[in-house]
C-alpha cells in the first residue's frame, strides 16, 4: 500500500507531520504546513528586527515562497518535503 509522508526537517531533527493516502492530499498538507511556517517566521522577523538587523527570517520566507515545492531549499533551517512510502502490512481493514 502506497502512502505519502509530509516531513519537516532541519539540521538536527526530522518530524513526521502527516501520512496521506494520495499524493494530492500530501501536497495540500505540505502547502498548509509551509503557510504556517511562513506566518510564524513573519512574526519572528518582526520581533527580531525590533532589536537586531537580521534578514535570516526574510531569507527563510523567500526560500519557501515559490509553488515549486520540489526545489525548495531552506537547509539548514526548517525544510518541508513529501516522501512516497510503501507499507508492508497485513490487511488492516476488513471491507
Amino acid at each position: 500500500m502506497k502512502v505519502w509522508a509530509v516531513l519537516k526537517y532541519d539540521v538536527e531533527t526530522l518530524e513526521l507531520l502527516h501520512i496521506c493516502n494520495t499524493k494530492e492530499l500530501a501536497i495540500k498538507k505540505l502547502f498548509e504546513e509551509r503557510d504556517k511556517l511562513i506566518l510564524h517566521w513573519k512574526e519572528m522577523d518582526e520581533l527580531v528586527n525590533e532589536e537586531y538587523q537580521d534578514d535570516t527570517y526574510k531569507q527563510m520566507i523567500k526560500n519557501l515562497s515559490s509553488n515549486d515545492y520540489e526545489n525548495w531549499d531552506n537547509y539548514p533551517y526548517d525544510c518541508l518535503t513529501i516522501e512516497e512510502l510503501e507499507l508492508e502490512t497485513e490487511r488492516i481493514f476488513d471491507v
